[in-house]
């Protein structure tokens, strides 16, 4: 046995669909399960604390014996009715048909959601959990994603009861943008994280890292690695349709909202509001793959952080603390 996280899930996974005295598990069952089972490993205590939920996500998406929805998931296995034909010289060969009757649909829907909303959010999943440089973030994204989701909500939500309507579209149009940093300033100032806008950061290219360590963070870019309008948008369409919902900025924010601390070399090599014309829609390193631009994930548990901590008081702090209004998103 391996200790590939993602594999070892999906071992787990194929055999508890053997052995399991029931359907129905709820996310935290399943993840208390793994890590009581042979598959679990030592080593996996020092993933982030997200890691072990999304690769049993990963796993149970993969083994396609399941239903899913955001808080639970059941076995049901696609049900196989062998059929008999002739071919051309009257030989019988059989063909496996899988079959889902109107009765199961209907239940798989009805365990899915309970609304239109969240069928919307459970089949437009995001993909880029496959991508190994998600798996190796080392902070609590998703309780990040969560906060953002939140209060992103809250204000967009005031921000549409203002009476002024030249006020209105500058809160929803550059205000949503200015509200997003400060949420997440806000969170990694409160948790100890960050005390600065380059340590607040999914990654961090090798340039980007050498100036930090040596103090000199004038050259350095607060990154978006998929431009942030392009997600910013579509949360004021929502908006003024009045259909935004805390589960779709989750949802948008969760697929691409990833901060990359660059220099500002490496930044021109970058188009600066749109992604490449031939990009998926679904890897949002793509920008930075095909500018050649290499990437790690920022290591706040590792040495480099109390350098960094140390960095605040030098000689460079006024420059660590400039306003966030010179970001570029």
């Amino acid at each position: 046995m391996g200790i590939s996280l993602n594999q070892n899930a999906l071992e787990f996974i194929q055999e508890l669909e053997k052995v399991a005295s029931k359907s129905t598990w709820t996310k935290h069952e399943l993840v208390k399960k793994f890590i009581d089972s042979e598959f679990y490993h030592v080593k996996f205590e020092s993933y982030y604390p997200s890691a072990i939920e999304k690769s049993i996500w990963w796993a149970v998406k993969r083994s396609e014996n399941w239903v899913m929805s955001r808080s639970f998931y059941k076995i049901e296995p696609k049900e196989v009715k062998s059929m008999t034909h002739l071919d051309g010289e009257g030989n019988s060969f059989g063909i496996a048909v899988v079959e889902k009757s109107k009765e199961d649909k209907k239940e798989e829907i009805d365990f899915v959601t309970n609304s239109h909303e969240d069928i919307v959010d459970t089949m437009d999943v995001s993909e880029n959990i496959m991508h190994p440089a998600i798996l190796s973030i080392s902070y609590d994204r998703d309780a990040l994603i969560r906060h953002l989701s939140e209060h992103l909500y809250e204000v967009t939500m005031l921000s549409l009861s203002i009476r002024d309507k030249g006020l209105r579209h500058y809160q929803l149009k550059k205000g949503m943008g200015e509200n997003l940093y400060f949420l997440t300033e806000s969170y990694f100032r409160r948790l100890g994280l960050a005390k600065t806008k380059y340590r607040m950061g999914d990654f961090i290219t090798e340039g980007a890292k050498e100036r930090l360590i040596n103090r000199i963070p004038s050259g350095l870019v607060y990154e978006h690695m998929v431009p942030k309008n392009i997600y910013l948008n579509k949360f004021r369409e929502l908006a003024l349709r009045n259909e935004l919902t805390r589960e779709r900025i989750h949802h948008l924010l969760d697929k691409y909202h990833f901060i990359c601390i660059i220099t500002k070399e490496e930044d021109k090599l970058l188009s600066s509001t749109k992604m490449p014309d031939d990009w998926d829609g679904n890897n949002p390193f793509y920008r930075y793959e095909k500018a050649g631009i290499d990437f790690e994930p920022v290591q706040y548990e590792a040495s480099i952080l109390t350098n960094l901590r140390e960095s605040v008081d030098g000689p460079h702090s006024e420059l660590l603390h400039e306003s966030h209004d010179q970001n570029r998103y």
